[in-house]
């Protein structure tokens, strides 16, 4: 997968830029708010700790749920694939029946396999998304209580 290794470097170095940036901008704001507070010394330094942390941890956050978009992606394409086929195996089953009981055994199995799918779909696209809240949130938690027992 050459295309999705493309896109991981992509996001990576942008997710890399996108923290310089804004590590450069703490500084910046740390800078002036030590100048207007006259902050100076071991204060000044702890403010700037927990705002590069603070800042780290929204990166990694940020990164998990861009690694979450694409999780979702490959199992949406997924689905769609999966659906296709067993609509085309459906539709083959439809086309051979030769009396009516046979059309409607084959269409009462399509409907079933149809909603069985969906429900099965959606159970997985759920999976998912809890999985990439659950990895994005445990970054910012994890910051938060470092920083709580830091105060």
């Amino acid at each position: 997968m050459p295309s999705t290794r493309n896109t991981d470097t992509a996001a990576q170095e942008a997710g890399r830029e996108t923290l310089s940036t804004a590590a450069q901008g703490a500084q910046r704001f740390t800078d002036q708010v030590t100048q207007i507070f006259g902050l100076t010394g071991e204060r000044s330094e702890e403010l700037t700790r927990r705002s590069s942390q603070n800042l780290e941890a929204m990166t990694q956050a940020s990164s998990a749920v861009a690694r979450g978009f694409q999780d979702l992606s490959r199992e949406w394409f997924s689905l769609v694939q999966e659906t296709t086929q067993k609509n085309i195996e459906g539709f083959a089953a439809l086309a051979r029946c030769r009396t009516v009981p046979e059309l409607l055994s084959a269409q009462a199995n399509l409907v079933q396999n149809t909603l069985q799918q969906t429900i099965d779909g959606t159970r997985r696209m759920a999976e998912v998304s809890s999985r990439v809240m659950t990895d994005a949130s445990q970054n910012v938690v994890a910051q938060a209580n470092s920083t709580r027992r830091a105060a």
